[in-house]
C-alpha cells in the first residue's frame, strides 16, 4: 500500500496548531511589515496607501499558499477515498467467492468469477490458477478469463518442478511461484 492512511495527531490538534501557526506569521507580518514601512515612508497619505498594497499582497499570498496546502490534503484525501474502494471491492468479492463456495457452485465458475474480479479490481494484471492433478505430478487448468486458450491448453498438464517456470515452481512444496511479470 502507499503511505500510511491515518494521521498522526487528531485532527481538531492540527487544525488549531495551523490557526495559531498562522495568526503567529499574520501577526508578525502586520508588525514588522509596518514598522518597517515607517522608517522608509513619512508621508501618511503615502505611508497608507502602502499599507492597503502591503495588506492585499499579504492576502493574495496567503490565498494562493492556501490554495496549494488544501489541493494537497484533497488529493490525499481523494487517495485514501479511491484505497477504501478499493478494499471494499475486494472484501465484496471475497464476500461472493465465499458465498459460491457455500453454495456449491462449480470450482470452475467460482474460480474464473475470482479471477475476473481481480483483473477488474488490477486492470494491469492477467490472473491465472493452476490445480495440482491428484497424481501430485501435473498442473491443470483451474481459471485463466483473460489468457489466451491457446496458451493455458499448452500448460495444461505441465509436471512441477523447481526449474519448470513459474507455473511448475509453484506446485512444488515450499517453493512460490509467483510471477510478476511475463514477456510475450
Amino acid at each position: 500500500m502507499p503511505e500510511q492512511i491515518r494521521m498522526s495527531r487528531k485532527p481538531h490538534v492540527l487544525a488549531l496548531l495551523a490557526s495559531l501557526f498562522y495568526g503567529a506569521v499574520a501577526g508578525v507580518w502586520i508588525l514588522f511589515s509596518d514598522r518597517l514601512l515607517g522608517n522608509f515612508v513619512r508621508d501618511k497619505a503615502q505611508l497608507i496607501q502602502l499599507e492597503i498594497y502591503k495588506g492585499w499582497a499579504f492576502v493574495v499570498c496567503t490565498g494562493i499558499l492556501l490554495f496549494f496546502i488544501l489541493r494537497q490534503l484533497l488529493a490525499r484525501e481523494e487517495q485514501k477515498i479511491q484505497l477504501l474502494k478499493k478494499a471494499e471491492e475486494l472484501a465484496d468479492l471475497q464476500r461472493e467467492t465465499l458465498e459460491m463456495m457455500a453454495r456449491s457452485q462449480p470450482l470452475k465458475e467460482t474460480l474464473d468469477r475470482l479471477l475476473r474480479g481481480v483483473e477488474a479490481l488490477s486492470p494491469d494484471m492477467i490472473c491465472s490458477i493452476l490445480l495440482l492433478d491428484p497424481d501430485g505430478i501435473h498442473l491443470r487448468h483451474g481459471a485463466a478469463p483473460s489468457l489466451p486458450e491457446a496458451y493455458t491448453r499448452a500448460i495444461d498438464g505441465t509436471a512441477i518442478g523447481p526449474k519448470v517456470g513459474s507455473c511448475g515452481t509453484g506446485g512444488v512444496p515450499r517453493l512460490a511461484g509467483v510471477c510478476e511479470r511475463h514477456r510475450q
